[in-house]
């Protein structure tokens, strides 16, 4: 495979899913939001499951509205901010393009109690250098 051969979504994905796993049973996460499958979180409730495919179709669906939010960046800064928007909301990737807000803003590695979360750290920093590597390439 080629740099040529590597999209946005297709990146983004495999960051998105690995950061957030596949969990077929709904569970609460660090904000207390019920979400299943890969952070899908629209009509969870407890108790509920879903299958791998289930997971899948819901993740494309959550992952296409913030494609148009970063669309025209460059491959690794979009992957950094579909990521971000992916785990923090729509809202709080507005923020970030608006130059509102950006990502090494603490409050974007604590949980719902202000608990700062190892997880969430290393997310940010990822995030953080796909940034500066886009910047530099």
């Amino acid at each position: 495979m080629q740099r040529s051969d590597v999209t946005i979504p297709a990146l983004a994905a495999c960051i998105i899913a690995l950061a957030e796993g596949l969990r077929l049973h709904s569970y609460t996460d660090s904000g207390g939001v019920w979400t299943i499958g890969i952070g899908h979180t629209k009509g969870v409730v407890e108790g509920m499951t879903c299958t791998a495919d289930q997971a899948y179709a819901w993740f494309e669906e959550d992952f296409a509205t913030l494609l148009s939010m970063i669309d025209g960046k460059p491959l690794l800064e979009a992957v950094a901010l579909a990521s971000f928007g992916f785990n923090c909301g729509r809202g709080a990737l507005n923020k970030v393009l608006s130059g509102a807000d950006s990502i090494s803003n603490p409050v974007h590695t604590t949980d719902a109690r202000g608990v700062v979360l190892g997880g969430l750290v290393n997310r940010r920093r990822l995030e953080q250098m796909l940034i500066l590597l886009s910047d530099s390439a």
